[in-house]
């Protein structure tokens, strides 16, 4: 584990120049280019139907950001939102605006010490104001508590008072909400993490030469099953066997989050927290010493939400989910000629996972999944798909060679090419904040790597390159596939392609069944000439 020591809280007020742009309304990060380094991959929660579809249970509420600053400065984050978005895109919005508007000149070289207490103070900051955002709506709450009568419970006021708790129940759905957050900042190539919850920050390191991959986790998850935590929440006064029995907190087991008033100003109403001296939840971020990223060829980091990883511990509690994911992403980054899509291809594969593992469990949901990789020196493309030679063009169009396993039953063969558009669409970037909605394809087969997996859940840990695997084999996976209709496509995707002698690009379409339910439909047509002539 990355050395984390405690931050003193110092001076935690905003200055003029951020009040201002906080009531502007305007998001000043619209203008900050993306980090070329990195890439982000999303997928929406999902509920598995009995009819074998999915649907989402609710919006989908985390939000990240992946922005290169000026003077060699990068900030990446990701915040997963629980009981609503407000508190997530409140984060999200304002923390990078407590970071990047002049605390930090990377020109000046700062030490460690400066930036994490400027990181540390930049959570104090976002909470304080989100809290402010709610406060008309919080004292509208205790006037209105005011005037419930004596000692009446909630459920008494509903059937006593409907209109007085209509009234409290709309402004308690303004109050609500929280976040849990990750963030890395990157100035003059050093690391810097800082988190709060159970969002996760993983540094991986691949040594090609020994074959195996180096992973070591650089956030603390704060929750209430974490030893620290734990000490912290007995020493309010909090019943840590009574907690641990009905498992969380407040809506969750996260013992710090951003926002949550239900967990913090509000924890008196909640009959398992209201015995503690003062608020359960804190926003006190666990923060990392800064880590020379020279230190670590072959290195990437990802940010990660815990429904990524807790996906992969429901499919298989005996992997290590860092290390699956990790082994996931840096085969991505392999086969890839580039960084772009290779986040989402990750959580696609988790997803499709979950999805096969469960969806035999009516009903079963699978929360929203968010994956941020920023590439240090990992090689990209090293397995990659290789150039096609060109071999001529016609009409506006370029032509290459391709192997097609065609079998004519003249005998009679002909030479195929694969015709490509000499113009093609450019590599876009997907406007931040936006998110897409749709779920994987139920037909896309993944290839997870078939060796035997790696128990344990250490820190720090070494395993053999891509070498965890979860659920059925490519096999399996392929004949299931194959009876939902999808039965003309390899499984292999992730494979690096192989040429044949002639150097052209196998096949991968798989025309064996093609071939099969043509000879059938031929011999059956022959069987119905030969009858209808007798």
């Amino acid at each position: 584990m990355a050395n984390v020591t405690p931050m003193s809280s110092g001076s935690s007020t905003p200055s003029p120049n951020r009040k201002a742009l906080q009531r502007s309304g305007v998001s000043w990060t619209d203008d900050l280019p993306v980090c070329k380094y990195s890439d982000v991959g999303i997928v929406p929660n999902a509920v598995y139907l009995p009819d074998g579809k999915t649907m989402e249970a609710h919006q989908y509420s985390d939000y990240s950001f992946n922005f290169r600053a000026e003077n060699g400065c990068y900030l990446y984050g990701l915040f997963d939102g629980h009981d609503g978005v407000k508190a997530a895109h409140f984060a999200a919005s304002r923390l990078p605006a407590e970071l990047l508007l002049g605390q930090i000149n990377p020109s000046y070289n700062p030490p460690d010490s400066s930036i994490r207490k400027v990181l540390y103070q930049s959570f104090s900051i976002v909470e304080r104001g989100f809290f402010e955002s709610i406060d008309d709506a919080l004292a509208k709450k205790t006037y209105m508590q005011t005037q419930i009568p004596h000692r009446l419970t909630r459920e008494a006021v509903k059937e006593r008072c409907p209109e007085l708790h209509a009234r409290i129940t709309a402004l308690d759905n303004e109050i609500k909400g929280g976040t849990t957050a990750v963030v890395a900042l990157v100035i003059n190539n050093k690391l810097f993490v800082a988190n709060v919850g159970e969002c996760r920050a993983v540094l991986c390191q691949l040594n090609a030469a020994q074959n195996y991959l180096e992973v070591q986790q650089l956030s603390v998850d704060h929750n209430i099953y974490q030893n620290q935590e734990l000490a912290r929440l007995k020493n309010l006064g909090i019943n840590i066997e009574k907690l641990q029995n009905r498992g969380k907190l407040g809506i969750n087991e996260c013992a710090r989050c951003i926002g949550d008033y239900s967990v913090k100003g509000g924890y008196k109403e909640n009959e398992f927290l209201r015995n503690a001296i003062s608020e359960p939840s804190i926003a006190e971020p666990s923060i990392t010493e800064g880590l020379i990223m020279d230190d670590y060829p072959g290195s990437f980091v990802i940010l990660m939400s815990d429904d990524l990883y807790k996906s992969v511990q429901q499919c298989d509690r005996s992997v290590d989910p860092n290390e699956y994911i990790a082994s996931l992403t840096s085969r991505q980054l392999l086969v890839q000629s580039s960084i772009n899509g290779a986040a989402q291809a990750v959580v696609e594969k988790i997803a499709h996972l979950h999805r096969h593992h469960f969806k035999s469990k009516s009903m079963t949901c699978r929360g929203d999944m968010t994956l941020i990789i920023r590439n240090f020196s990992h090689p990209i493309g090293t397995n990659a798909i290789p150039k096609l030679s060109f071999v001529g063009g016609y009409q506006g169009v370029d032509e290459y060679p391709v192997t097609v396993p065609y079998l004519p039953e003249n005998g009679i063969t002909s030479n195929f090419r694969l015709v490509m558009p000499k113009s093609s669409m450019p590599n876009q970037h997907r406007p931040l904040g936006s998110y897409s909605s749709g779920s994987p394809s139920s037909g896309t087969p993944t290839n997870m790597p078939n060796i035997n997996p790696v128990a344990g859940a250490a820190s720090t840990a070494h395993n053999s390159v891509h070498g965890l695997s979860i659920g059925p084999n490519d096999d399996q996976l392929e004949r299931e596939d194959e009876d939902e209709g999808d039965q003309f496509y390899r499984c292999d995707q992730d494979e690096s392609p192989k040429l044949d002698a002639n150097g052209r690009v196998e096949s991968y379409i798989k025309f064996d069944t093609f071939f099969h339910r043509q000879r059938t439909k031929s011999s059956d047509s022959g069987r119905r000439v030969a009858w209808s002539k007798r």
